[in-house]
C-alpha cells in the first residue's frame, strides 16, 4: 500500500518564520488592524444611531463622529503601510524559497542526487508546481487566513455582550438558539468543506498526472521534449504531424474531463457552503429581530449584532475555505520540503597534502547503481603509477565512466577500496580530494554564463590564461570570430546576444575548462565524441603535451587515445579483460586487437 503523504502545515509555518521572522508579526498586526477597521465603523454608526434615537444629552453625536472618523482614517493609513510591507516581504520570501532547491542540490552528495528516490522527488516537484502560484500562493493564503481568523474573533468579541445581556432571561433562550445555530453551521460547513476539498484534491492530482503524461503540449527549444528544435526536422520529414495531432487530441480529452470534474466539485462546494451560510444568516437575523421586538436590545445594538452575526457567517465560511486552500497549497510544496530534508554531503576528512605524486590503486572494487541488480564493476583491481598515462577502453556499457565516478568519489564502492599511496581515499576531505582532478565528463555541460566564466568555472578569470587554453583545445579560430570574445554569453536563452555553439565546439570549451583548472590527475571521459576521428586525434596530441608530468586517464570506446598511453586497460562486462601496452595487446590478438583493427582505418592521417 502506498504511504499517504503528509501535508506539512506546521513545517511550512516554521519555514515562513525562519525565512523572515518579521513577516508573521506583520501579518498578525495587519490582520488585527483589518478586523478592527471593519468593526469600528459599525460600532461608531451604532453608537451615533442610539444617541439620535434615545436623545442622550451626555454625549455629542457630531464630536463622536469626527473623532471616530479621524481615528479610522489614521488606522487606514497604518493598514496601507502594513499591507505594502506584507506584500513585499511575501514576494521576497517566495523568491527565496525558489532558490532553496538549487542551493540544496549543490550541497547534496552526487550519489544521493542520482538515486531513484531523488529523481522521483524532482519529478513530483515539477508536477506539483504545475498548479497554483508556488510559495507566494502559500504566503498569500496564510495572510488571508489570518485576516479571516481575526474577523471571526472580532465577531465573537462583539457578540459576547449579547450573551451576557440576555443570560438568565427569556431572551436567553433565543440567544442560546442563536449560538447553537452558529455552532451547528460551523460544524456542518467544516464537514462539508473537508469532503469536497478531498474530492477536489483527488481530481487535481489526476489532472496533474494527465498533464505530466502529455508529451506534445509544449515547445522545448533544448530538444529534450517531443516537440522541440531538435525534433521538428524529423517530424516534418517523416510527416508525423497527423500522429502527433491525434495524440494531442486524446491527451486533451483526458485533461478536459478532469477540468469538468473539478468544476463540478467546486460548484457543489460553493452551493453547499452557500446554503449553510444562508440558513445561518436567516435564523440569526430572526433571533436578533426577536430580541429587538422584545425590547432586550436597542436599535444600535440591532445594527451591531446583525453585522457581527453576518460577518461571523462570512468569516466562518471564508476561514474554512481558506484553511482548505492553504492546506492544498502546502500540499503542493510538500515535495519541495521533502527534498530540502535530504542530508547534506559529508565532506570532512583528513587534510589532503599529497598534491603532487601518488599511486592510485583499485583493489577488488565492485559497484552497482542504486536500485539495480547487475554489477557495473565486478571485482576490478588495477594500479596507476605517478605521472602515468592510462587508457581505459571497451564497448559501451562496460563500466568505463563508472570507474571515473568512483575515483572522483561521486559514488562509493559497494565492495573493495580505492587507495592513494596505500591510504583509502574515503579518509580524505572530499573537497580537497576532488581539487586534484581536471576532468571532462562524457555528459559535460556548459552554463549560460560568459565563455570566460565557463572556462574558469569562476566569476573572475585570467583572460590570457583562458585564451591560451581555448587555443590549446582547438577553439582559438572560433574565439577570434566572436565579437565579444571571452565575454560572449553561452546560449541565447537568457541573453539576447548569447551564442549557441556546435557540439564539437562545446566539447572543446569543456576540454579548455579542464586544462585551465590544471589538476594533478587529468581525466578525459569520452570528450571527443562529437569530433571527427582526425580532429579527435589532434586533440589528444595537444592534450598529451599539456599533461606531461601529470597522471592522465583517457576513457573511450574509440581508441585514438591509446597511442598516447603508457598502458591500456580493456574493460568488458565490468571486468578487466586485458591490460598492457598498445603493442603488447595487439600481439595478443584478443579483444583490444579486434577493437583496434575495426577502428584503425580512421586514424590514418
Amino acid at each position: 500500500m502506498k504511504e499517504k503523504r503528509k501535508v506539512p502545515v506546521r513545517d511550512t509555518i516554521k519555514l515562513l518564520w525562519a525565512m523572515d521572522r518579521k513577516f508573521p508579526v506583520i501579518v498578525i498586526l495587519q490582520g488585527g488592524l483589518n478586523a478592527l477597521l471593519f468593526y469600528l465603523p459599525v460600532l461608531l454608526v451604532a453608537r451615533i444611531l442610539d444617541l439620535l434615537v434615545y436623545r442622550e444629552k451626555s454625549a455629542e453625536p457630531v464630536s463622536i463622529a469626527v473623532v471616530g472618523l479621524v481615528g479610522i482614517w489614521l488606522l487606514k493609513g497604518v493598514k496601507a503601510l502594513l499591507e505594502k510591507e506584507m506584500k513585499t516581504r511575501s514576494y521576497q520570501i517566495a523568491m527565496r524559497f525558489e532558490t532553496l532547491v538549487p542551493v540544496n542540490t549543490l550541497n547534496i552528495s552526487f550519489s544521493d542526487l542520482e538515486s531513484d528516490y531523488a529523481k522521483e522527488m524532482r519529478a513530483r516537484i515539477l508536477a506539483d508546481r504545475s498548479w497554483g502560484s508556488g510559495f507566494f500562493g502559500v504566503a498569500d493564503k496564510f495572510c488571508n487566513l489570518c485576516n479571516s481568523g481575526f474577523e471571526l474573533l472580532g465577531s465573537v468579541i462583539m457578540l459576547i455582550p449579547l450573551a451576557m445581556q440576555v443570560s438568565g432571561s427569556a431572551a436567553g433562550k433565543v440567544a442560546a438558539a442563536l449560538l447553537f445555530n452558529i455552532g451547528l453551521a460551523v460544524v456542518g460547513a467544516s464537514v462539508y468543506a473537508k469532503w469536497y476539498q478531498k474530492k477536489e484534491s483527488a481530481a487535481m492530482n489526476q489532472m496533474t498526472q494527465a498533464e505530466k503524461n502529455s508529451r506534445f503540449w509544449y515547445m522545448d527549444e533544448g530538444g529534450s521534449g517531443a516537440i522541440g528544435a531538435q525534433s521538428l526536422k524529423d517530424i516534418f520529414m517523416y510527416r508525423a504531424k497527423k500522429m502527433i495531432q491525434k495524440t494531442i487530441d486524446t491527451e486533451r480529452e483526458g485533461v478536459r474531463k478532469n477540468v469538468f470534474t473539478i468544476a463540478r466539485i467546486n460548484s457543489a462546494g460553493g452551493l453547499g457552503t452557500g446554503m449553510i451560510q444562508g440558513i445561518l444568516l436567516c435564523v440569526s437575523y430572526y433571533c436578533v429581530l426577536a430580541l429587538a421586538i422584545a425590547g432586550t436590545i436597542t436599535v444600535g445594538m440591532v445594527l451591531r449584532y446583525a453585522q457581527a452575526i453576518f460577518q461571523a457567517c462570512m468569516s466562518v465560511s471564508a476561514s474554512i475555505r481558506l484553511a482548505g486552500e492553504f492546506r492544498t497549497d502546502v500540499g503542493r510544496i510538500a515535495s519541495t520540503l521533502e527534498y530540502l530534508n535530504l542530508e547534506a554531503e559529508k565532506t570532512k576528512g583528513d587534510s589532503f597534502t599529497e598534491m603532487t605524486k601518488g599511486v592510485i590503486e583499485f583493489r577488488n572494487v565492485s559497484f552497482r547503481y542504486p536500485g539495480t541488480k547487475e554489477l557495473v564493476l565486478d571485482h576490478v583491481s588495477l594500479k596507476i603509477e605517478p605521472s602515468e598515462k592510462i587508457a581505459v577502453v571497451g564497448k559501451n556499457g562496460s563500466g568505463k565512466t563508472t570507474l571515473v565516478k568512483l575515483l572522483c568519489r561521486l559514488y562509493e564502492p559497494e565492495e573493495g577500496e580505492i587507495l592513494w599511496n596505500g591510504k583509502n581515499i574515503r579518509e580524505y576531505d572530499l573537497r580537497e580530494w576532488q581539487k586534484i582532478f581536471a576532468i571532462v565528463f562524457q555528459d559535460y555541460s556548459l552554463l549560460s554564463l560568459t565563455l570566460g566564466q565557463n572556462v574558469a568555472a569562476s566569476e573572475q578569470y585570467e583572460a590570457e590564461r583562458a585564451k591560451e587554453v581555448l587555443q590549446l583545445a582547438g577553439f582559438g579560430e572560433r574565439l577570434n570570430k566572436l565579437k565579444k570574445g571571452l565575454e560572449t554569453v553561452v546560449y541565447p536563452e537568457y541573453e539576447q546576444d548569447g551564442v549557441s555553439f556546435s557540439g564539437g565546439e562545446e566539447q572543446k570549451i569543456a576540454i579548455a575548462r579542464a586544462i585551465y583548472k590544471g589538476g594533478q590527475i587529468c581525466i578525459l571521459d569520452e570528450p571527443t565524441a562529437a569530433l571527427d576521428p582526425v580532429s579527435e586525434s589532434r586533440v589528444y596530441e595537444s592534450f598529451d603535451e599539456i599533461v606531461k608530468g601529470k597522471t592522465a586517464v583517457y576513457i573511450s570506446h574509440r581508441l585514438s587515445s591509446c597511442k598516447f598511453s603508457d598502458r591500456i586497460f580493456v574493460l568488458d562486462n565490468g571486468k578487466i579483460a586485458e591490460s598492457g601496452t598498445h603493442e603488447a595487446l595487439l600481439s595478443k590478438n584478443g579483444l583490444y586487437a579486434q577493437l583496434w583493427q575495426a577502428q584503425a582505418q580512421y586514424y590514418k592521417v
